[in-house]
């Protein structure tokens, strides 16, 4: 979308009259890199990539942090722009072709109703972790599997026999040290017939 809006004449860095131009489609230098601080890197590709991966990012963290604090003053969550309305550079997670950035996937899995949320302290050597899933569905699925399993290894945790009631927020794990986790992780829920109700993903 930035190459469609500066109509291919760009050069690295950007020009004044090049950032002008994304200023008017609703960039927000100030924001993006003293607020943000997204690094610009060497390329606008690299740009484009390192502002794309920023809004995946927090969009997972507070989608799901807003979700954890489900029954304590949070009642309803929703994203604040969804899709652009024209060429431009927002926060939405659709651009105005309906083409889906990272950060929509990243809204995709935050939103689903069964979601197993993940905390971890990266400042921690024991990287002690919570786990805490999050129901806000109607539905009931006594006896659920919670497992998490590292990305890159067939090493694997599995927490049996968790009863989630409907509309339901239930700590599975607090503040635990599993030794030889990875920082990618994937975290799901299995209901006590082996189907998977939902899975989450994580690279810490």
């Amino acid at each position: 979308m930035v190459k469609h809006i500066l109509g291919g004449e760009w050069a690295w860095p950007l020009t004044e009259q090049n950032i002008a131009k994304l200023n008017y489609h609703n960039y927000q230098p100030h924001e993006t890199l003293m607020l943000a601080k997204v690094a610009q890197g060497e390329s606008l590709s690299q740009f484009h990539q390192n502002s794309q991966e920023y809004q995946r990012v927090v969009t997972k963290y507070a989608s799901e942090h807003l979700r954890l604090n489900k029954g304590e003053g949070v009642a309803a969550i929703y994203q604040f722009m969804f899709v652009d309305s024209w060429p431009s550079i927002t926060w939405s997670v659709l651009d105005v072709t309906r083409e889906a950035k990272p950060g929509y996937n990243a809204l995709k899995q935050a939103y689903q109703p069964v979601i197993a949320v993940v905390e971890r302290d990266l400042y921690s050597v024991k990287a002690h972790l919570s786990v805490t899933v999050i129901n806000d569905s109607l539905a009931v699925y006594p006896k659920a599997m919670v497992w998490i399993r590292n990305q890159f290894d067939d090493k694997q945790w599995v927490f049996d026999g968790v009863d989630l009631p409907a509309n339901s927020k239930k700590v599975v794990i607090e503040e635990s040290n599993l030794a030889g986790i990875s920082g990618a992780i994937i975290v799901g829920i299995t209901d006590q017939n082996g189907t998977e109700i939902s899975r989450n993903l994580y690279n810490f």
